[in-house]
């Protein structure tokens, strides 16, 4: 998957998971599962996390929408985005007040 390809989940076939690549290189994976009712289902799987697709194909100016059950998240990712310096700049402070 980069940014110059848009994935169709009801374009993909029954059964074997496809994978796909974002562009920093992370794997994805989605899987259309055939249900027993008839209906089929989507997952969408990350380093091991897997969320249901509960809404596909959302058109966007850019790309296509899929509303997924959970978040793709996974622990590591929070720790390697906060163990950067930890100072913080403000420039300026701005006051807020609430009216009732």
């Amino acid at each position: 998957m980069t940014s110059r390809e848009k994935i169709y989940i009801d374009q993909l076939a029954v059964g074997a998971p496809r994978k796909f690549y974002a562009d920093n290189g992370e794997e994805l994976i989605v899987q259309v599962d055939a249900g027993s009712s008839g209906r089929q289902t989507a997952y969408i799987m990350f380093e091991g996390i897997r969320a249901q697709v509960v809404h596909s194909d959302i058109g966007a100016t850019n790309g296509v929408i899929h509303i997924i059950s959970s978040l793709l998240f996974v622990p590591e990712d929070l720790a390697r985005d906060v163990s950067g310096p930890s100072t913080i700049e403000v420039s300026q402070t701005t006051k807020a007040s609430c009216l009732h």
